[in-house]
């Protein structure tokens, strides 16, 4: 387009040659002119000429008019040159702003009029508008580019949760973006005060990972922190804030510094460098660099977060199963080596009958701690299950536990709505229930057992029923032998804040009553006459919750 124009002024004015220089971002004259002479390319003049045409050309520009200087007239370099009788400077402008500046040139001198002049001036704007216009259609499709390659950058940063990788990818990508020799990240210590390199990019001797910039010995990081300044840095060899010692190191000859932003909180920094050559970093590539570190910062957190969950699962799941060693595993061992005194004492005491049969009972709870202990290690095996309510488990409970085995099982729901709990507490009811099913199967020569769920207005009660034989709560050595999972269960309870109660006497069946204060509790009124006197307030005893339950009696 500019070339199009400077012919096309050439030919009306009938000029020898002529040249078009724009102004940099820094207002300087860009050193690539358009040159044109008798319609074909040209160089721009050297030697006196060329200053010539570079004074005029500044004239135009800082007076926004056009200039015109013959080979006679004082102060120009036109008499040096035999062949420049006339020098025409019209500067391109826009918006009240030069753009550049369009000079020609004459050999054979010619009287330029005041109307003249005034076409030339509008003819300099019109240029001026369409380089504007040129300049914005660029900067436009330039933009577009990037946030098109910034939207799949995104994407290929937030399908990645390992924050090392992370890292790697936002200094290579931060480099492709702006066409950079290398890359640098910093991440930033919790005082503040100092950041360590975590990856780097075709960064010489050896990269940055572990390197450690002290942010008070450098006062440009620490403007870069408290400011958001970016550190824009053309020739390092050339720019006295940059410390010796760091171009000497890594080879880099610009440099660009940006924060790295995620969640409203500083990051870290990342350094672009150009090691060949200085570079002119252009305001539209430090927006699209920023544009981009806003979106790495995000994703960089992210991965962090990532991590923290997975260290925070992996320890609560270790804590779990260290839970349900303890209140499972160790008191059955704990139990063993008891009675196994037991059996010892009897065979010291000659009783050896009731020792053979003691060993017999200490065979069968090693038997059915070996079958838990292989459903604990099959149950971590298997995949995740989906979350249900406690109703959904406690019916699968109630179908599926005893496997058509032994009594016949009811589950009863009296709470109209789905009851979701947290998973852990969920997980320690459905243990308790599925021991009190167990033993009634065991121990109790049931026919019939029943699991009820019910509400009041600050409890929730599970009851499993059965019709079985019963026992004494009063006899330590029925209660330490054939039920000693009751201890298991209580520990349970406990784990979430619940109460378990034993209701049974010899020939009267067994109910095992688990209450606890849940939120789900308060939604829906007691579905049974006398659950909330029966069931009474969570301060109560635990004899008193004994007395009061609704299924006491």
């Amino acid at each position: 387009m500019l070339r199009a124009a400077l012919d096309q002024v050439l030919r009306l004015l009938e000029m020898d040659s002529g040249c078009v220089l724009l102004l940099g971002p820094d207002g300087r004259l860009l050193p690539n002119p358009y040159c044109r002479q008798n319609g074909h390319c040209a160089r721009m003049p050297e030697g006196d000429a060329g200053c010539a045409y570079q004074e005029i050309a500044r004239r135009a520009i800082q007076v926004l008019e056009p200039v015109v200087a013959a080979s006679d007239a004082p102060g120009t370099h036109g008499q040096s040159d035999p062949d420049v009788a006339l020098l025409l400077s019209v500067p391109l402008v826009a918006h009240g702003k030069a753009l550049g500046v369009l000079t020609m040139f004459s050999a054979t001198k010619q009287r330029v009029g005041k109307q003249q002049l005034a076409i030339l001036a509008s003819i300099g704007h019109q240029i001026g508008i369409a380089v504007e216009n040129a300049r914005l259609y660029r900067e436009a499709e330039q933009w577009a580019r990037g946030m098109s390659r910034l939207h799949e950058i995104s994407l290929e940063l937030n399908a990645v949760l390992e924050p090392s990788e992370i890292c790697r990818l936002i200094t290579v990508q931060a480099a492709t973006l702006l066409d950079c020799t290398a890359a640098g990240l910093f991440r930033l210590e919790e005082d503040g005060r100092v950041a360590v390199g975590v990856a780097s990019y075709h960064m010489a001797a050896g990269g940055v990972d572990g390197m450690r910039l002290s942010l008070a010995d450098t006062r440009l990081l620490g403007r870069l922190i408290e400011h958001d300044d970016p550190l824009v840095v053309e020739d390092v060899q050339r720019d006295p804030r940059i410390p010796p010692f760091l171009w000497q190191h890594y080879p880099m000859r610009a440099l660009l510094g940006v924060p790295v932003r995620g969640a409203g909180d500083l990051q870290g920094l990342l350094f672009l460098v150009e090691a060949d050559r200085p570079r002119a970093w252009q305001p539209a590539e430090i927006r699209l660099l920023l544009n981009f570190t806003n979106r790495a910062g995000v994703a960089w957190v992210n991965a962090h977060l990532h991590k923290q969950l997975e260290l925070a699962a992996a320890l609560e799941e270790r804590q779990r199963i260290a839970a349900d060693m303890h209140d499972g595993l160790a008191q059955t061992i704990s139990m063993l080596a008891l009675r196994n005194d037991q059996a010892a004492q009897m065979v010291e005491n000659g009783r050896l009958q009731p020792a053979l049969e003691e060993l017999t009972q200490i065979q069968d709870i090693i038997s059915v701690a070996g079958s838990d202990l292989r459903r604990s290690i099959a149950s971590l095996r298997e995949s995740p299950r989906p979350p249900c309510s406690l109703q959904e488990a406690l019916d699968e409970l109630s179908r599926h536990e005893l496997n058509g085995a032994g009594p016949n099982v009811m589950f009863e729901n009296e709470i109209p709505f789905a009851l979701r709990l947290p998973p852990d507490e969920q997980d320690q009811i459905v243990c308790i229930i599925k021991e009190a099913l167990l033993n009634a199967v065991r121990h109790a020569q049931a026919s019939q057992v029943t699991i009820r769920l019910a509400a009041s207005d600050t409890c929730l009660v599970v009851m499993v029923e059965d019709d079985g034989i019963g026992f004494d709560l009063e006899d330590t050595a029925v209660a330490a032998g054939n039920h000693f999972g009751l201890s298991i269960m209580r520990a349970r309870a406990q784990r979430f804040g619940g109460d378990l109660t034993i209701v049974t006497a010899p020939g009267q069946g067994t109910r095992v009553l688990l209450q606890w204060q849940g939120t789900g509790a308060a939604q829906t009124a007691p579905t049974m006459s006398s659950l909330s006197a029966a069931i009474g307030t969570r301060q109560s005893t635990r004899s008193e919750m004994r007395d009061r339950s609704p299924w006491a009696n």
